[in-house]
């Protein structure tokens, strides 16, 4: 979620993009073993 964050704050650009929907910021962790990817709970 740090990551996630640290886009949303260093790019001033991206709330405007959030707020009219035309983006979406969404964290993930990626198993190796599995190869499974687990999406974040908080999106932004």
């Amino acid at each position: 979620m740090h990551g996630v964050q640290a886009i949303h704050d260093a790019l001033p650009e991206v709330e405007e993009k959030i707020k009219s929907g035309k983006l979406r910021i969404i964290g993930a962790i990626y198993d190796m073993e599995t190869g499974k990817v687990r999406t974040l709970e908080k999106k932004l």
